[in-house]
């Protein structure tokens, strides 16, 4: 009898411990390195995931809920001193599942740095798609070149991952909150988690990383000044001029001989960019 006791607890003891590396392991971020994001379609594929992978974390936790419940059932009658090495057992398992919650953001963190920053071996694979617009066009001499999405919106999109993960995991409590009476004076899994300091590290890289290509995207607009007497003419105007001063056809074409020149010279930097990784 004592020895089926000490197997089932044992096992049970098992149990707890591969359910912690299931939470550990499924991580809160999808990153493939297959798909380049167009829009703001990251953000709400990473909403998705995050959901999916929440409810799965919750299946893994109730059922370590239950086996400590179930494990408990052969102990609840038994002495004070049992009941307080039971209390003890607890709160270790707790630290086991708290570690797990911890692992996990740290390692979702670690595939959007890696997706940012690269591995230090190799430069990362284009995570989003942005496009080169010509931002308000009217009155002609404000036009400028611009991204869609902006980099504010990048940026953001991409440093709020960090605060998503730690609201999807704010939900679980700590085991001793669920299995005993008595108040657990601890601070939330989640507080815990975003106080860790690997974690800080890891944001601050996301960050940085972040900066570095917001710079590297507006180091590339400027290739496109060289144009900018494209955009800053007035078309109402430039019209309105050839229709009082109706110039003749070789003053027209000595007008517009350069338009096409710069076509070419915009078609070569197109097909240049095409070629290669996107900033």
């Amino acid at each position: 009898m004592v020895q089926t006791i000490v197997n089932e607890y044992k096992a049970a003891t098992l149990a707890i411990a591969r359910s912690a590396q299931q939470i550990s392991e499924a991580l809160l971020v999808r990153i493939t390195g297959k798909r380049v994001y167009n829009d703001l379609e990251f953000e709400e594929d990473q909403k998705e995931h995050r959901a999916w992978v929440q409810q799965k974390l919750m299946d893994i936790h109730e059922e370590v809920t239950s086996i400590m419940r179930q494990t408990y059932e052969v102990f609840k009658h038994d002495s004070a001193e049992v009941q307080q090495y039971w209390m003890a057992y607890t709160i270790k398992m707790n630290r086991m599942m708290e570690e797990a919650f911890r692992l996990n953001v740290k390692w979702s963190l670690l595939e959007l740095s890696k997706a940012i920053n690269g591995d230090g071996k190799t430069t990362p694979n284009p995570l989003f798609r942005v496009k080169v617009i010509l931002q308000n066009n009217y009155p002609a001499p404000s036009a400028q070149c611009g991204v869609s999405p902006t980099l504010a919106q990048l940026a953001n999109m991409v440093n709020d991952i960090s605060s998503h993960l730690i609201t999807s995991i704010s939900v679980f409590c700590h085991l001793p909150e669920i299995l005993t009476k008595g108040r657990f004076l601890h601070d939330p899994i989640s507080v815990l988690v975003e106080r860790d300091e690997d974690i800080k590290k890891i944001q601050a890289l996301i960050s940085g990383g972040m900066q570095a290509n917001a710079m590297h995207l507006q180091a590339y607009l400027k290739t496109w000044d060289v144009y900018h007497e494209i955009w800053e003419v007035n078309k109402d105007s430039f019209i309105n001029r050839y229709r009082h001063l109706n110039p003749l056809v070789s003053s027209f074409d000595a007008d517009t001989a350069r338009f096409p020149h710069c076509f070419k010279k915009i078609h070569r930097e197109i097909s240049h960019l095409q070629g290669c990784p996107a900033p």
